[in-house]
């Protein structure tokens, strides 16, 4: 596992463990995630790393490995079949489960 920077995500990835079996808790600048047995963190996940983190650890930082598969929401959406939540079907979700679903910026 390498820690790794996406600017067009704006995520850095900090590793500071292995695990088989994580589980992810949201903080306010990202996830931590955790060794399910033994609650070990193994990894950062920082949101909006360009207003947290110094532009020379970013720039130090590797951009994420390029897969084959487009994994834009768009590509995804056409594999699929699917389309973008109408306004109103939005509108619903957050109803039922409440805008702590989303993080701060509404990006997700």
């Amino acid at each position: 596992m390498f820690a790794y920077y996406d600017p067009d995500a704006d995520i850095a990835w900090l590793p500071t463990g292995e695990s088989g079996d994580v589980v992810s808790e949201r903080v306010p600048h990202g996830l931590h995630n955790f060794d399910r047995a033994s609650r070990q963190l193994v990894a950062i996940e920082i949101w909006a790393a360009s207003t947290r983190l110094p532009v020379s650890i970013l720039s130090a930082l590797p951009r994420p490995s390029v897969t084959p598969t487009d994994t834009s929401w768009k590509a995804i959406q056409q594999r699929l079949g699917t389309r973008s939540a109408t306004k109103e079907e939005w509108e619903n979700f957050i109803r039922e489960h409440g805008p702590d679903m989303l993080p701060p910026d509404g990006e997700g």
